[in-house]
């Protein structure tokens, strides 16, 4: 990085170099900001770091407002910073509600590039990727991802490393995909309802009741149906590398879903996936797609009556204070998905891939094991810490409901008609 912005302050501009380095400045300086001793409590909800650079602020671009910016997550920061006047101003927004004025001075330019220059300081044959995901760091796929870290390390002498950025320190799930896609990113870890909007081929793995049993979902997750999967989305400036069981997801709420009629006039929150939000309206639900980190608020207060996700969510976000019942129809096993920018990827050595497959490989096993084995103490711990009850469904009306889903996909494509067939056939295998 201090090489590639030595190279644009000494050379010509352009603008869209620019505002690649401008995303940059901005991921640096989260970087470096993140041990700072004034931070907000750590419960605080995550709050973003807005930086938008304009023309005024750096007097070598052009003379017209540069139309990128960036916003990033700051979790315990506990404050954005966004431009508020014509030329200069910026305006600092303290959760309190109270204001401070600041002065985009040579000072904050000079900042940012030094705060560039330190996160590069690493050694010259040492190539470090930072990779993003929006989830704790108690929960198995953090643990999980920092063990592939040190696979990585492991298996190429030190020459590869990863950094986990973990809780949406560098952006939300959509957020990090299109910084990945551009290069500014190097890997993140998503799930495939979010992947869906990025690449048609993971709608099949959001589908309800496409696995018949966890064995045939991890079945499936580790053949050569999820590797064409996974290899779909090249062209799109990223590939999958691994995924990542994430249990099975059932609907939560204050009264118990025993049936799709008990869905009818509910809000649901759900992932803004198209297959999520046709879900919840063919089970008689109304769907509402908002910010998982908004969720908690949303229960509480009413503005959605339940939510869908597996019964991590009860504990490590706390949605078991506010949603009482879970309902373990257990209607989708939406795997998480872990992602590499291609034009990072292009640029390693072939030892250096091979090595990041087998270490994302071994990272899948070890997950697994890890996930189901901490899923048994989460749903004990939601039952006598939070007093959620959990409560048996009958999944049959479920499953009748759904199945316009299943005729629509696979009338979309042939590859979605195949994909569909090699599922159910791993499904026979599995049982056997």
């Amino acid at each position: 990085m201090s090489l590639q912005l030595v190279r644009q302050l000494s050379g010509g501009f352009n603008l869209r170099a620019s505002a690649r380095i401008v995303v940059e400045f901005a991921l640096q300086l989260r970087l470096n900001c993140r041990n700072a001793s004034d931070f907000a409590p750590q419960r605080q909800p995550a709050r973003t770091l807005r930086l938008q650079f304009w023309s005024t602020y750096l007097p070598f671009w052009p003379i017209r407002p540069v139309w990128y910016k960036a916003d990033i997550p700051c979790v315990r920061f506990g404050w954005i910073i966004k431009q508020k006047t014509r030329k200069s101003g910026v305006c600092a927004k303290i959760p309190l509600g109270e204001t401070k004025r600041m002065r985009a001075t040579p000072f904050l330019l000079s900042f940012v590039i030094s705060s560039c220059l330190v996160a590069s300081s690493v050694a010259a044959n040492t190539k470090l990727l930072r990779l993003s995901h929006n989830l704790p760091t108690a929960n198995p796929a953090h643990v999980s991802l920092e063990f592939l870290a040190d696979r990585v390390k492991e298996l190429t002498d030190g020459d590869l490393r990863i950094r986990v950025f973990p809780e949406g320190e560098l952006g939300t799930q959509k957020e990090t995909v299109l910084l990945m896609q551009e290069g500014l990113l190097d890997m993140a870890r998503s799930n495939a309802a979010e992947m869906e909007a990025f690449e048609p081929a993971y709608a099949v793995m959001n589908l309800p009741y496409v696995f018949e049993s966890e064995q045939h979902y991890y079945d499936v997750l580790t053949s050569d149906i999820a590797d064409g999967i996974l290899e779909a989305s090249r062209g799109k400036g990223f590939i999958g590398l691994a995924f990542m069981v994430d249990g099975s997801r059932s609907f939560y709420a204050n009264t118990p879903i025993n049936s799709p009629k008990d869905l009818e006039g509910m809000r649901i929150r759900v992932q803004p996936a198209p297959s999520s939000i046709q879900m919840v309206e063919l089970l008689g639900g109304t769907p509402t797609p908002i910010s998982f980190g908004e969720l908690y608020s949303a229960l509480q207060t009413g503005l959605v009556d339940g939510a869908e996700n597996n019964p991590r969510a009860l504990i490590e976000v706390r949605h078991g204070e506010v949603a009482k019942v879970y309902s373990q129809d257990e209607h989708t096993m939406i795997p998480g998905v872990l992602m590499i920018s291609t034009r990072v990827w292009d640029t390693l050595p072939e030892d250096q891939q091979e090595a990041l497959r087998q270490a994302a490989r071994e990272m899948m096993d070890y997950h697994r094991d890890l996930y189901n084995a901490q899923t048994e103490k989460v749903i004990e711990e939601a039952r006598t810490e939070l007093g959620v009850e959990f409560v048996s469904v009958n999944k049959e009306a479920f499953i009748e409901a759904v199945q316009p889903m299943y005729e629509e996909l696979a009338g979309r494509s042939e590859q979605m008609a195949d994909l569909l067939q090699r599922i159910n056939a791993k499904a026979s295998q599995a049982s056997q």
